[in-house]
C-alpha cells in the first residue's frame, strides 16, 4: 500500500513539475519531437546541455513536490482509515446485539465521570439552621450519581436500555437469587426501579431493584448488568482531550456517597 502511495506521489510530482516549466523551455520541444516521432532527435536531446539545464533548474523542485505529495497521500490515507473505522464502529453499535458486559454501578460511574452528559450538581455547603444538626455544616453528596441513576432508569422504562440480572428466589430465606443471568423484561420497570443505594455498588447478595409504591410486586433482582455498547451510545464518552485536561488539573473522580454528611465546620 505504501508503494502505491509513493507511486501516486511520483506521478503527481512529475506532472506538477511539468506545469512549472515555461513554454520556451526544452521540455515542450521534447514533447513536440515525441509527438512527431523524431526519436533520434529525442536521443540527441537527452544527452545535450539543455537537459542539464532542465535538471539543474527543476529537479530539486520536482523532488520536493514528490516528497510533499507523498506525505499528503499519507495524510489522506490515514484520514480515510479513520473515517472508515468510525463508520464501521457506528454500524456495529447500531446493528450489533447488545451483551451484558458492564455492571450497573460501573455504568453509573461512567456516566458521572467519563461521559459528556450534563448532570445535576450539588449545591454549595451550608450551615444547618434547625434540627438536630443545627449550626453544623451540611455537605451534599451523591447528587451526580442520583441524577445518573434517574437517567438510566428512564432509558430502562423506554426500552432504549437493556438490563440483565439474577432474579430473586421465593423462599423463606431472605436475599436468595438464581444463579443464571436473565434479561429483565421492559415491563418490569413499570412497577420497579433501580434501588437508590445498592445500584451504586456491585453486589450479588442484595437486591439492586426496589418496588414502587402502590405497584404489584414482581420480585427483585441483583447483580444488574448493562450493555457497554448501549451505555456509550446513549451517553457518549468524553474526548481524549477532555480526559487529558482532567488529568492535568488532577481532578478527582466523583465517588458515590450518601446524600448528606455533617461536620462541625472545623
Amino acid at each position: 500500500m505504501r508503494i502505491t502511495k509513493i507511486g501516486f506521489g511520483i506521478v503527481f510530482g512529475v506532472l506538477a513539475l511539468m506545469t512549472q516549466v515555461p513554454s520556451d523551455r526544452p521540455t515542450n520541444i521534447l514533447a513536440e519531437w515525441f509527438r512527431d516521432g523524431d526519436l533520434p532527435r529525442v536521443a540527441d536531446y537527452l544527452s545535450s546541455p539543455p537537459t542539464e539545464y532542465f535538471i539543474r533548474h527543476y529537479a530539486l523542485w520536482g523532488l520536493g513536490s514528490i516528497a510533499v505529495l507523498c506525505l499528503f497521500g499519507d495524510v489522506i490515507w490515514w484520514i480515510l482509515k479513520w473515517a472508515i473505522a468510525k463508520l464501521k464502529l457506528g454500524n456495529s453499535v447500531m446493528f450489533a446485539q447488545p451483551a451484558p458486559d458492564i455492571s450497573i454501578s460501573t455504568a453509573l460511574d461512567y456516566i458521572v465521570n467519563d461521559s459528556v452528559t450534563d448532570l445535576k450538581q450539588p449545591p454549595a455547603p451550608y450551615i444547618m439552621e434547625s434540627g438536630p444538626h443545627q449550626g453544623k455544616k451540611a455537605i451534599p453528596w451523591g447528587i451526580e450519581h442520583e441524577d445518573a441513576r434517574v437517567k438510566a432508569y428512564e432509558k430502562l422504562i423506554s426500552g432504549d436500555l437493556t438490563a440483565w440480572g439474577h432474579r430473586q428466589i421465593e423462599c423463606p430465606m431472605p436475599n436468595q437469587f438464581e444463579a443464571v443471568l436473565r434479561i429483565i423484561p421492559r415491563e418490569y420497570w413499570d412497577s420497579h426501579q433501580l434501588d437508590f443505594y445498592t445500584s451504586l455498588y456491585y453486589t450479588e447478595t442484595k437486591p439492586q431493584t426496589s418496588k414502587l409504591p402502590n405497584k404489584s410486586d414482581a420480585g427483585l433482582w441483583t447483580a444488574l448488568m448493562l450493555s457497554k455498547q448501549q451505555v456509550q451510545l446513549l451517553w457518549p464518552p468524553q474526548s481524549q482531550w477532555q480526559q487529558l485536561w482532567k488529568k492535568i488539573k488532577r481532578k478527582p473522580r466523583i465517588k458515590a456517597r450518601a446524600d448528606l454528611s455533617f461536620n462541625d465546620g472545623r
